[in-house]
């Protein structure tokens, strides 16, 4: 007689099944991934897969099922690889060095070095305008941090501060040189499973894809980017002028906030009202917010055309194919 766990058996049953129904095998990395996505484990009574009868069978046989045969890719990036989890949500971010620690495994590094707020004062003290000496606009740089927020995004930990002394008599945070200014900052985020010791160094999490996929514009996870949609001919909300959706229940700016609206990064506690897009930091400078803008316009401008070219094809597939 063979033993089984829980998860062995909800393997092997998957697996039966499959062969049973002449259907193709899984690769082997999306076992665990149904397993752990669908919360087997967190389940109080865990199913017996060795049973045919069990009611979650159907559930987990349909699931598997779908998720192999997407058609397009998945807001998360789960499964957008046939075969790994590669630049999905949520999984930690690859790094092209080694890390450096203070401890060599967690602590921050630097405390023999400057002051970080010394360093960007000798760097990018200036006088007056400077223009790019290749000549190119602030679009280079804007563009540049819309590709970055397309594919990483650290969320910050939210108890473990980072507080950046300021230098007694700083022009801008210190002008009346109390010697008593900070800028608070928090850690970034990490998988609690690293960070345990210099063989197992801290490392980050990843709360977008890494794909360059569009993140920004649709967002990394479906709530969002069901928010975001008009659900009427593929289109994304927008508010008057042409410009992003506000966060309330119509998306426009004098109407009443929406307790549903997505998350978005404001550090002003006093602005109520703001911009919703598909990545949170999208509010962060005119620049970024521009581009945002730029491509929900053009969403929405490929929608139109879609639907007059093709007069049978209904929201989601307008959506899709934008």
């Amino acid at each position: 007689m063979i033993v089984r766990n829980s998860q062995e058996s909800f393997y092997f049953f998957v697996a039966s099944i499959r062969r049973s129904a002449n259907c193709s095998p899984l690769p082997p990395a999306i076992y665990p991934y149904l397993f752990k996505k669908l919360h087997l484990i967190q389940w109080t009574t865990r199913p017996n897969f060795t049973r045919l009868s069990h009611p979650a069978s159907v559930l987990f046989l349909l699931a598997s099922q779908l998720l192999i045969a997407q058609t397009n890719r998945s807001y998360d990036g789960w499964l957008n690889h046939p075969d790994q989890f590669w630049g999905a949500t949520f999984t930690q971010v690859v790094y092209q060095s080694p890390t450096d620690y203070g401890d060599g495994f967690s602590t921050p590094s630097g405390a023999d070095r400057p002051n970080p707020r010394y360093i960007s004062n000798q760097i990018f003290a200036q006088n007056g305008i400077i223009g790019d000496p290749q000549g190119r606009s602030a679009f280079v740089w804007g563009w540049g941090q819309f590709i970055d927020h397309d594919i990483t995004l650290s969320p910050d930990h939210e108890t473990e501060a980072f507080v950046v002394t300021i230098p007694t008599g700083d022009p801008y945070f210190d002008p009346l040189g109390t010697g008593t200014a900070t800028i608070p900052m928090l850690r970034s985020q990490y998988d609690h499973n690293t960070g345990t010791n210099p063989t197992n160094p801290r490392r980050h999490i990843n709360a977008t894809t890494a794909f360059i996929d569009g993140s920004g514009v649709y967002g990394p996870d479906e709530t969002r980017a069901k928010w975001l949609r008009t659900g009427s001919s593929g289109k994304l909300k927008m508010s008057s002028g042409g410009m992003l959706p506000y966060n309330t229940v119509d998306g426009e700016k004098d109407s009443p906030i929406d307790p549903l609206a997505p998350m978005m990064a404001m550090p002003f506690s006093y602005v109520k009202k703001y911009y919703v897009a598909g990545d949170v930091r999208a509010n962060e400078n005119p620049f970024l917010t521009s581009i945002h803008t730029l491509f929900v316009r053009e969403h929405n401008r490929l929608c139109d055309k879609l639907a007059k070219d093709h007069p049978d094809w209904n929201d989601e597939k307008i959506y899709q194919k934008a």
